[in-house]
């Protein structure tokens, strides 16, 4: 999410600005704490394996004339 207004990154104590990428669950973290790095790493895994799995079944609906 985008940070709608200055804080400090509970992590890594850095200032976030206003506009800022954030991993925000109660507490704000910047975009350089290992906490969003992971959660990032986890979002775009999750959007490769539903990219797979929508061309599975693309695949076998066509090879099954669905």
């Amino acid at each position: 999410m985008i940070s709608k207004f200055a804080s400090t990154c509970k992590e890594t104590s850095a200032k976030i600005k206003k506009g800022d990428p954030i991993y925000y669950d109660g507490y704000a973290y910047s975009s350089n704490s290992n906490k969003y790095k992971e959660l990032k790493e986890l979002e775009q895994l999750s959007r490769y394996i539903q990219a797979q799995e929508n061309a599975y079944f693309d695949t076998f609906c066509l090879k099954n004339n669905i």
